[in-house]
């Protein structure tokens, strides 16, 4: 019976690092969408960047996109 890759200490700090990574993705499409939504509702860019802790920059950049 031999170990798989996941038994491995190299494999399990990659899939924990691999974990950590795929929550700050998806903390950050929640928050852009959010700003998304404060946008439309007329929300001011400064307003829209203290809520989502995004910079006024950033902000600027999704209005630039905004769909």
């Amino acid at each position: 019976m031999g170990l798989s890759l996941k038994d491995t200490s190299f494999a399990r700090y990659y899939l924990e690092e691999g974990k950590k990574e795929g929550k700050k993705e998806g903390l950050k499409e929640g928050k852009t969408e959010i700003a998304f939504r404060l946008l439309e509702k007329g929300h001011s860019i400064e307003d829209v960047a203290e809520i989502t802790g995004f910079s006024i920059q950033e902000i600027k950049g999704l209005k630039e996109r905004k769909p």
